[in-house]
C-alpha cells in the first residue's frame, strides 16, 4: 500500500481496517498505468516499457569495445568529454552573448523586457509544411474504388482461398475471386447481395489483372 496516496488510505480501508478488495484492484491498476506512462514503472519483458538502462549498449561491452562503437556511429569526436564540454561551453556562450545583444537592441523580435526588468519571450507559430506524400503512386481523380483495393490484397495475400463453402460436397466449382469480392462488398457496405445484384446486373464484371 506505499505507493498510495494519504486519501486513498483512507478510502481503502473499510470500518474495520480491512482492506476494500475491489477499491485495491482498482487503485492498483490505476497507479500502475500511470506508472507505466510517466516511466516511473518499467516492465521486465517489454520492448516499449523496459528500464532505461536497458535500451542501453551493457556497460562492459561499451567499456571494450567504446571506440570501435563511437567510429562505426561517426561519432568519434566525442570520445573526449572534457574536450568536447569546454567546446560546447564556448558554443553556449556565445550564443548567449548574441541572444543578449540582440534582445537589448531590439532585433529580436520573439523576446522583450518589460518594466519590471523581467524577459517576455514570444514562441513563434512553427508553420506547417504540407508534403505531397504518396499523391505521385496514386490516381489523379485520387479515387480507388473499393473492389481494385480487394483485388490488390488478395493478390499479395490470396486471402479468399480460405473462402469456402458450408457445404462444400454440393458445391461442383468454386466461385471467381470477383464474385467474391462482390458478395463481400455487398455485406460489408450494408447493400446486401440481392440489391447489389440488381444494382450490377447493367455492368460486365471482370477481375483486375
Amino acid at each position: 500500500m506505499d505507493f498510495l496516496n494519504t486519501e486513498d488510505h483512507e478510502t481503502i480501508l473499510d470500518s474495520q481496517g480491512k482492506i476494500k478488495v475491489s477499491l485495491y484492484k482498482i487503485l492498483l491498476f490505476t497507479y500502475t498505468a500511470k506508472g507505466i506512462k510517466s516511466g516511473t514503472l518499467s516492465m521486465l519483458y517489454s520492448y516499449k516499457y523496459r528500464s532505461f538502462d536497458d535500451y542501453l549498449i551493457p556497460l562492459e561491452y561499451w567499456n571494450a569495445n567504446k571506440k570501435e562503437l563511437l567510429s562505426r556511429a561517426g561519432l568519434e569526436h566525442f570520445s573526449d568529454f572534457k574536450k568536447l564540454e569546454t567546446k560546447l561551453r564556448e558554443n553556449m556562450n556565445k550564443q548567449l552573448e548574441k541572444t543578449n545583444i540582440s534582445i537589448e537592441n531590439g532585433s529580436n523580435k520573439n523576446a522583450s523586457v518589460d518594466a519590471h526588468g523581467k524577459i517576455k519571450v514570444n514562441t513563434p507559430a512553427k508553420e506547417i509544411i504540407f508534403k505531397e506524400g504518396m499523391k505521385e503512386f496514386l490516381p489523379n481523380n485520387r479515387f480507388i474504388s473499393i473492389y481494385e483495393i480487394l483485388s490488390t490484397v488478395n493478390s499479395l495475400t490470396n486471402f479468399s482461398d480460405d473462402f469456402t463453402h458450408l457445404q462444400p460436397k454440393n458445391i461442383k466449382k468454386r466461385p471467381e475471386d470477383h464474385m467474391l469480392f462482390a458478395g463481400i462488398i455487398g455485406y460489408g457496405c450494408n447493400i446486401g447481395h440481392r440489391r447489389l445484384g440488381e444494382d450490377l446486373s447493367q455492368y460486365q464484371c471482370r477481375p483486375v489483372s
